[in-house]
């Protein structure tokens, strides 16, 4: 549970018999009920959220991509060897 949350919840039973309808109580009820109902949520200037999920997708797209170049890498060192070393010149 987010600490925001956590406050909220033990602020919830403040109760203060002599701090009744004083600014800090006001203050105190409106943070809790913009707090509780409201679920916290990052966005890429309002185009998508950012959450669990658009986390994992970059992390697996950076796996695949390295992945192909590791592919790509063994194959050009195959092809390397299977030529020789690509420098041998024959004399005839």
């Amino acid at each position: 549970m987010p600490k925001a949350n956590e406050i909220a919840l033990c602020t919830r039973h403040f109760d203060d018999c002599s701090m009744q309808n004083t600014k800090v109580t006001r203050q105190i009820n409106k943070f809790l009920l913009k707090n509780l109902h409201q679920k916290k949520k990052f966005s890429a200037y309002g185009f998508f959220d950012i959450d669990n999920s658009v986390i994992y997708t970059v992390f697996s797209s950076i796996v695949t991509y390295l992945v192909i170049l590791i592919q790509f890498k063994q194959l050009e060192n195959d092809f390397t060897n299977q030529n020789g070393g690509g420098n041998n010149t024959s004399s005839t």
